[in-house]
């Protein structure tokens, strides 16, 4: 990519201040996070969908604990991505 700066979305004049090293790591931050995020998400579907023809089958008392794993994992990983990203533009 020619300008890392280009991905981030803020004003012209903000944009200017932030290093390209910093959005650099933004980006990759931001990439990388995004992708254990969807894998979570992902995850977490096909495990509700599994459950949810379990219970429908009556071969399943209930969708089960797991599902809250997946969800809280998902929760954290956007909350940790959330504030990395800021704390890397902070820093610019």
């Amino acid at each position: 990519m020619d300008d890392p700066r280009r991905i981030i979305s803020a004003p012209e004049k903000e944009r200017k201040k932030i290093q390209p090293a910093a959005a650099e790591a933004v980006r990759v931050v931001t990439l990388r996070g995004l992708l254990v995020l969807k894998i979570f998400i992902l995850s977490l579907s096909a495990y509700m969908t599994y459950k949810n023809v379990q219970v429908a089958l009556g071969l399943a008392a209930g969708i089960g604990w797991l599902g809250l794993v997946f969800g809280i994992m998902a929760a954290t990983t956007a909350f940790y991505l959330g504030i990395r990203c800021l704390l890397l533009i902070g820093s610019k």
